[in-house]
């Protein structure tokens, strides 16, 4: 049995900026960077969850530590 195959961050950076710069289909991006489609697609999704995430964490953050915005 193969070893699960682990991409750096620097490997992921590389490859969500051929989708979202270069405009380049998932499938061209799988072949050149030898990952599967599913891998570029579920990493597109956590990007997604993080971008939509770290506001709310924020506000509740703040929120809860109303101290804290005084240093902000």
């Amino acid at each position: 049995m193969s070893e699960k195959k682990r991409c750096t961050s620097e490997q992921k950076i590389i490859i969500l900026r051929d989708l979202l710069e270069k405009n380049m289909p998932i499938s061209q991006v799988s072949e050149k960077h030898n990952v599967h489609v599913n891998d570029i697609y579920n990493q597109k999704k956590i990007e997604a969850l993080e971008e939509f995430l770290l506001p709310v964490m924020l506000f509740q953050f703040l929120n809860q530590n109303p101290q804290q915005t005084k240093h902000l």
